[in-house]
């Protein structure tokens, strides 16, 4: 159940994942509207408040696309409906000039109309989320996909099979078929080996009238049991090494012992 703290809106969810009434993964996940994702906005100058002080907020540079109506530039008006800076109308004749203004149409409520676009350099304000009501739904669903996926992970063990960035497996040997380690290259070979890997495995077949056994070691009897696993339930595989007196296939004292089990 969400815990929604005083000051901030606050969730924390536990996720349980069950197969067949048994608990594979359990995970926890939480969010707060004070993220800076959340607690924050980034504005350009005109859109911070007046009682912030500009030299306050936090700054960065950016790029901004301003768009005006091929009519308005032309009025160029600094009163009315359509007022901007006078500053504002000449940067748009100078870009239009200089051929880097892009012509568009713009919708109004009565069709499209021809409009121009243009890109400038702009200093953006990190000030606080005047809408933090807004986001109390948001924070809420991340906190559910955040126990979703913690819990997942652990049940499938996915972090083990698949990596976004190779930068994770550092020190670990990684087979990058022969690609630069870091690359999309490299990335996409481990991808699909680990694709591979997952793939359903070819029924175990198990011929009864012979003694016969589908594996010449121990590594490739724990493989067999691994296909047999995933060819059945999981509760019947359990119950099945359960009657057979072991808890996993490493724990079986003779051949013939793991044999009758692969065979039933």
């Amino acid at each position: 159940m969400p815990n929604t703290a005083a000051k901030s809106s606050a969730v924390r969810y536990r996720c349980r994942l069950l197969r067949d009434g048994r608990v594979v993964g359990v995970g926890e996940g939480s969010c707060n509207s004070w993220e800076a994702k959340y607690r924050y906005r980034w504005v350009a100058e005109e859109q911070v408040p007046e009682r912030l002080d500009r030299a306050s907020p936090l700054k960065r540079g950016g790029r901004r696309t301003l768009c005006e109506f091929d009519f308005a530039i032309e009025r160029g008006e600094t009163s009315g409906v359509y007022a901007k800076p006078a500053e504002h109308w000449k940067k748009f004749r100078e870009a239009i000039a200089a051929g880097t203004a892009r012509q568009v149409e713009k919708h109004t409520r009565r069709g499209n109309s021809a409009a121009w676009e243009i890109d400038v350099d702009a200093t953006l304000y990190r000030i606080p989320n005047p809408d933090g009501a807004d986001v109390v739904n948001t924070v809420q669903k991340m906190a559910q996909k955040r126990a979703l996926v913690a819990a997942t992970l652990i049940a499938t063990s996915a972090s083990e099979f698949f990596t976004q960035d190779l930068e994770d497996t550092e020190g670990r040997e990684v087979d990058t078929g022969g690609h630069p380690f870091g690359t999309r290259e490299a990335q996409d070979y481990v991808r699909d080996r680990k694709l591979e890997e997952l793939r359903p495995k070819p029924p175990v077949s198990v011929d009864a009238q012979t003694n016969g056994k589908p594996w010449t070691n121990f590594g490739e009897m724990r493989q067999v049991f691994a296909q047999l696993r995933e060819q059945v339930e999981e509760t019947r595989y359990h119950e099945e090494l359960q009657l057979a007196g072991v808890e996993n296939p490493g724990q079986f004292q003779s051949t013939n012992q793991a044999l009758a089990t692969v065979r039933k």
